[in-house]
């Protein structure tokens, strides 16, 4: 690349994370580091939370309600299930930020939710291991007065932990916020777009 170039997508790729942050739609002080992520999976070992939960008819309630959650996403139904489907002690992390406590996850939700058109979430299966189960999905963001061929559409995955009630007391998403998101933000986009076409 070009050294001008790598200075404008430089400043370009500065000033859009500047105005994320400032605009609230970037929190990196509010993202979970790898020590915080390591302290929290030991606070929320299933061995102890949930030593009896694999094949249990709390895993099956935690799974079904997890699912049925995040399929879509209204201000009525997240007013209604959120207190149903995560602990009063939850951990949520989306990559975009990192929230505890059922009261924190329940306001982002319904901040989502009151801003979207549409939020979807197609599951295309799941797995589990050691009391961890992994939601492989794919997401549709619409946000309000956006043309449907305007929404935002990312793969991800979920790993998430449940409680001896199965209420999630763990969701870490993992997935490209970058293509998301941050491609559609004027200015950021195309710093992104012009910094990955050099590659």
């Amino acid at each position: 690349m070009k050294p001008k170039l790598w200075l404008v997508s430089g400043l370009l790729l500065t000033l859009g994370a500047s105005f994320l942050v400032v605009s609230g739609c970037a929190h990196p002080a509010s993202t979970m580091d790898v020590p915080a992520y390591r302290r929290i999976l030991a606070e929320t070992d299933p061995a102890k939370r949930a030593p009896n939960f694999k094949g249990s008819p709390a895993e099956e309630k935690g799974l079904k309600n997890f699912r049925n959650f995040m399929e879509t996403m209204t201000v009525e139904k997240v007013k209604a299930d959120t207190r149903l489907v995560y602990a009063p002690d939850a951990h949520l992390n989306d990559t975009l930020k990192a929230l505890q406590g059922v009261e924190a996850i329940e306001a982002y939700f319904l901040k989502t939710a009151a801003n979207c058109d549409e939020t979807k979430v197609e599951f295309l299966d799941v797995a589990e291991s050691k009391g961890d189960y992994y939601y492989r999905w794919i997401m549709t963001i619409r946000l309000k007065g956006d043309k449907p061929e305007e929404a935002f559409v990312s793969k991800g995955m979920s790993q998430v932990r449940f409680d001896s009630e199965g209420r999630v007391i763990l969701q870490q998403d993992f997935w490209d916020s970058s293509g998301a998101i941050y491609e559609h933000v004027p200015v950021l986009g195309w710093g992104i777009r012009q910094v990955r076409s050099r590659f």
